[in-house]
């Protein structure tokens, strides 16, 4: 930021004045004591950040007047002019507001009660308060002697160059983005592992299920077993019917006076049976020939069902072949896809690591020397550290770049995965409608071949239904003749033998225990068919989870992988990873640079700056990072606070310069007007000469546009290339003149 016009009116001492910088030039500032030569810094400070606490705010006011007012004109790094303009009234309180130069006029920007205009002053001036009272407003007048920064507690002053570090914000934004995907990745693996267990617990249940299916179904003998059982079981009852009608036909014979009887009966009952035989056979035939029309009209319904399927079915098989050839297509165009992404990831990933390479050989491991990577030529720190920042930024974009190619593979690998399965899921469908279709075909001619039998069935029963319709007449007359037959043979058979009647209950009891275990063996049978049908469905489940389970873990792997690469953007995008090694390296060029300072303006034993880091203890210090600074003297090293204020004025002095020309290096006019207020303080005879020397060299070297002194010192008055003389009226209030 580069300052170009002051105008103040009712300022402390100051009732109205108006400070062109550009004629000042490095300038110093002198007059007597209490005249107002530092109302000029702090007026800049006041502008731009306000008063340090609230209470404070309406202590800038001249005495009896109601407000006080500033306007500062300057330009940012980009060359933008500003306008920012600061009220503060006794009794209403404050105003601010900023302004850009553009188009011929002043446009207004920012809204002060929301506070963007506050950030914004912050953004034209490239710092905040801290860092602008460490860089541009250096006062070492207190009886502290030392700056902002060097005065700073060793848990603050790490904070204030952080602050001064270029884009080093975005690197939060950054990290919090990748928090962000990598806490949705992390529910989304905890989610994959619960899947995974409900399966695995699943699978479990469902072999369980199985085992406990086989073992129920060894309680009851093999199928074949019983089937085998069952003839034998049929056979006997056959065996013991025909054993009943044995008995029963043979009962009578062993009188001749019942053999005529009986042949008489048997042949009534002949009559009957054969009038009944053709009675119960014509109403056999009338209910086969009424069973066999209901058949035939279901069969007819059945072929029309089966024609209509087959006609559905070969429209689903042609609908289903169309889909499998876009499946197939879709399928081979989503594998090469997926195949391009994975090689590009392998580019990128390549890419990265090269860039890693380079960053690594940039210094040397043995010496501990920085070199060029390609000529192997030493360099310098400030071409090491342009040279890191090219690399560090383009290892930044690889990273990018390998992110957005990983994202690209796993969403083609989706794509590849998911074409895959629709095809597998067309072809599947297409070969269980050709199953259907063939077996409809099948069904078709079978049931066109009942219905033709069927057909030949009625015709045959109608036949047979004409010739028996007078059997209804001979079945009476039959039935007449047999009950006459049957009173003679009662009355001649009053006794009757107990032994075939004992043969005949036996027989009974017999028939009736096989006929039970013919019943109990099929419902033996039945369980084993059950049991059979469950464990295959059971099977069929088991084998899908496994495949799901399957796909569940390497979907796993996948989200891992993914999680460890977040992990380590996490830490490379931390305060502990890239910011913290941009930051060490400032330092570092810091440290070296006020070293060479002290090296020129060293009295006695020559003092060296060491930076000490460290994270300091979280009960004691909350954890923070701590900034030492360690001045060694000789042999012997001492903490910054422990010198003298004329040797921390020193200290302090050269680390201002030591700051001001690396930033500079880092963000070209960061700072371009430096105020230092008192800059010599109460130094000895033997330093005062040096560090004027550093002074002239500092304006020599056009490291900063402006500097401006505040002083009474005459050795100080004199380096300057022009001078500012400030006086007080008999009314009390300061004047400014410029001199040559």
């Amino acid at each position: 930021m580069k300052l170009e016009t002051l105008h103040l009116r009712d300022f402390l001492s100051y009732r109205e004045v108006t400070v062109d910088f550009s004629s000042w030039g490095s300038v110093s500032v002198s007059g007597d004591n209490g005249a107002g030569k530092s109302s000029i810094p702090q007026a800049v400070a006041w502008i731009l950040y306000g008063s340090p606490r609230a209470s404070d705010a309406a202590s800038v006011i001249r005495d009896f007047q109601p407000r006080a007012s500033g306007q500062l004109t300057v330009r940012d790094a980009e060359g933008t002019r500003w306008r920012i303009e600061r009220t503060v009234a006794r009794k209403r309180g404050s105003s601010l507001s900023v302004q850009r130069w553009a188009d011929g006029q002043w446009i207004a920007h920012g809204d002060h009660l929301q506070g963007t205009a506050r950030r914004l002053i912050s953004t034209i001036a490239g710092m905040n308060e801290d860092s602008f009272r460490s860089l541009v407003f250096v006062d070492q007048s207190s009886d502290a002697g030392g700056t902002r920064f060097t005065n700073a507690k060793p848990t603050a002053r790490r904070a204030i160059i952080h602050d001064l570090v270029p884009d080093l914000s975005q690197w939060s934004g950054w990290h919090d983005d990748i928090v962000d995907r990598r806490r949705e990745v992390s529910r989304e693996v905890e989610h994959t592992r619960t899947l995974i267990e409900s399966k695995e617990d699943l699978k479990a249940s469902l072999t369980d299920k199985i085992e406990s299916l086989a073992r129920s179904a060894e309680t009851v003998p093999d199928r074949e077993e019983l089937l085998a059982r069952r003839r034998q079981i049929t056979e006997a009852i056959d065996d013991a019917r025909s054993r009943r009608e044995e008995i029963i036909r043979n009962r009578h014979g062993h009188k001749d006076d019942l053999d005529r009887a009986i042949e008489r009966l048997e042949q009534a009952q002949a009559v009957v049976r054969a009038c009944t035989d053709r009675v119960d056979y014509a109403d056999t035939v009338y209910a086969d020939r009424h069973k066999d029309d209901l058949d035939r009209d279901d069969a007819r319904e059945e072929r029309d069902e089966l024609t209509d399927s087959i006609t559905a079915l070969e429209s689903t098989i042609e609908r289903h072949r169309h889909d499998e050839e876009q499946a197939l297509q879709r399928s081979e165009e989503a594998e090469r896809q997926r195949q391009d992404r994975t090689d590009a990831l392998a580019r990128a990933d390549a890419r990265e690591a090269s860039i890693r390479e380079r960053l690594d050989d940039l210094i040397d491991p043995d010496t501990r020397e920085a070199r060029c990577p390609t000529c192997d030529a030493p360099l310098d720190l400030d071409h090491v550290a342009a040279h890191r920042e090219a690399i560090v930024e383009e290892l930044e974009q690889a990273s990018r770049d390998r992110e957005r190619a990983s994202e690209a593979a796993e969403k083609a690998r989706k794509q590849a995965s998911e074409a895959r399965r629709t095809h597998r899921e067309v072809e599947r469908g297409l070969h269980e409608a050709e199953k259907t279709l063939s077996e409809c075909r099948a069904d078709l001619k079978t049931v066109d071949a009942e219905i033709d039998q069927l057909s030949a069935l009625i015709d045959k029963g109608d036949a047979i239904l004409r010739d028996l319709a007078d059997v209804d007449d001979d079945l009476n007359r039959a039935r007449a003749e047999e009950a006459e037959a049957r009173t003679r043979l009662d009355a001649l058979r009053s006794v009757d033998d107990d032994g075939q009647d004992d043969q005949l209950r036996h027989i009974e009891s017999t028939l009736q225990s096989h006929e039970q275990d013919v019943a109990d063996l099929d419902a033996d049978l039945e369980f084993i068919s059950d049991v059979e049908s469950r464990i295959a469905t059971t099977e069929e489940l088991l084998g899908t989870t496994a495949s799901e389970t399957v796909e569940l873990n390497q979907h796993l792997s996948s989200l891992t992988e993914r999680l460890h690469g977040l992990d380590w953007l996490c830490e490379a995008t931390s305060d502990k990873g890239a910011p913290a090694l941009l930051v060490d390296s400032i330092l570092a060029d810091i440290e070296t640079r006020q070293n060479a300072i002290l090296d020129d303006i060293h009295v006695g034993d020559p003092m060296r700056v060491e930076f000490r880091q460290f994270r300091a203890n979280k009960s004691t210090s909350g954890g923070k990072d701590v900034l030492d600074i360690i001045v060694h003297v000789g042999e012997t090293e001492r903490p910054l606070e422990s010198f003298s204020f004329g040797e921390r004025v020193v200290l302090s002095l050269s680390a201002t310069f030591a700051m001001i020309e690396v930033f500079n290096d880092i963000h070209p006019g960061l700072v371009s007007t430096v105020f230092l207020d008192e800059p010599l303080g109460p130094l000895d005879a033997t330093r005062t000469p040096l560090v004027l020397a550093d002074m002239e060299r500092l304006i020599a070297r056009e490291v900063v546009d402006q500097l401006v002194v505040i002083s009474h010192d005459p050795d100080v008055i004199d380096i300057m290339p022009h001078r500012v003389v400030v006086s007080r009226g008999s009314d009390g209030t300061s004047q400014l003149e410029l001199t040559a």
